[in-house]
């Protein structure tokens, strides 16, 4: 039996998925995210190998892995969805509607279930008879597969999206809790699911492409998981304080509702302008005596309890107010205090980043990018013209 390139990389895959698998549910067993992301990498190791074994001809010798591992792909949708939902803060615990996300897998798994009980002889004659031409159920199985997957990636970019926004209303420094990467792997992963449709599309239209969906999507599964090993090498933190965010204590984290920041219209707050006006003086007035956007990791709520407001009432001032969300309104302060800094002559023998965290920033990446976006000039390029 030779084995291709292709061939090695399925299988250093699904071994490598296997393993990552283990290390994440031993980084941290009790996360609920970590057991998700655990499930999932698993269930893309069990699809390589599927496909790894039918490359070999395997699967004709051992019939009932074809039945055991076909319609892996209709879990990697869900559990993918689902996985951000927990990293998110969205869903706290594991709730008996959530098996509603796995009722097309578990249709597709009834319906073969009667293969387990017959010769492993009719079933091979069967899997023979099956592939010389392509019968409805994997016709239709393979559509439902391919909305399926677009469908929960979709919701995923959605739930995402409302999340990076919530954040901003939220805290003042997201560096250790933005969601970008997952964000990037989603993206990665919608692409594998158009190239799933795309396939359907030829194959309905008569065109005789079949197995090369399944190769190339098996593929792009071996570089999700490398994808997924690295990110777990080198942000060990993803898996080990999951939900920790920013230094604030996990119950809070949990109680924190990021949607409805993120959609926020205060229809219906009862705060009138008269009020709204007091409050955002004695914000201000706040800002610049105490300063607290030296705390690095200042949250909506820090700024709440000082002043002694809901931090509904808060986010809605500095929103209508101040036309900004939370994590612009305590950076501007940040950005001016640097910029004052620099220049001024007693701070020249300074260097630039150590007068960002001198301010309040705790990120190199981060407080070039919010000064660039705020000033329309690099640090260096500031400090240059106003020496």
């Amino acid at each position: 039996m030779s084995i291709s390139f292709q061939d090695i990389i399925l299988i250093l895959g699904s071994v490598q998925g296997l393993l990552l698998a283990i290390m994440i549910i031993h980084k941290n067993n009790r996360n609920k995210a970590n057991r998700i992301l655990a499930f999932l990498v698993f269930s893309y190791s069990l699809f390589m190998l599927n496909l790894f074994l039918f490359n070999a001809g395997m699967l004709l010798k051992n019939p009932i892995w074809i039945i055991s591992l076909d319609g892996l792909p209709l879990l990697f949708g869900p559990l993918h969805y689902l996985y951000a939902k927990f990293l998110s803060g969205r869903e706290m615990q594991f709730r008996w509607s959530q098996l509603l996300h796995f009722i097309p897998f578990l249709l597709f798994r009834l319906y073969f279930i009667d293969a387990y009980f017959v010769e492993k002889t009719t079933l091979i004659d069967a899997i023979k008879l099956m592939s010389d031409g392509k019968p409805v159920i994997f016709i239709v199985s393979g559509w439902v597969i391919a909305l399926q997957g677009l469908f929960y990636m979709f919701l995923t970019l959605r739930l995402l999206r409302d999340y990076e926004t919530g954040i901003r209303h939220l805290y003042s420094s997201i560096e250790k809790i933005n969601l970008s990467w997952l964000r990037n792997i989603t993206y990665m992963t919608l692409v594998v699911w158009i190239v799933v449709f795309i396939e359907n599309l030829l194959q309905t239209f008569g065109s005789d492409l079949l197995g090369v969906e399944a190769q190339l999507v098996g593929l792009l599964t071996a570089v999700f998981v490398y994808a997924m090993a690295y990110i777990g090498l080198s942000r060990s933190e993803i898996f080990m304080q999951m939900n920790t965010k920013a230094g604030l204590s996990e119950e809070s984290v949990k109680t924190t509702n990021y949607s409805s920041y993120a959609n926020s219209k205060y229809h219906k707050s009862g705060l009138s302008e008269e009020k709204a006006t007091y409050y955002k003086l004695q914000l201000q007035n706040l800002m610049q005596e105490e300063k607290p956007y030296h705390n690095s990791n200042l949250t909506l709520q820090d700024l709440s309890e000082k002043l002694n407001i809901s931090t509904h009432n808060l986010s809605e001032v500095i929103n209508t107010q101040l036309n900004q969300n939370f994590f612009d309104f305590v950076n501007s302060y940040r950005v001016e205090e640097v910029k004052q800094k620099l220049a001024e002559p007693a701070y020249e023998h300074l260097k630039i980043l150590a007068v960002a965290y001198d301010s309040g920033f705790n990120s190199k990446t981060s407080f070039n990018a919010i000064f660039k976006r705020m000033t329309g000039q690099t640090p260096s390029e500031f400090r240059k013209q106003n020496a």
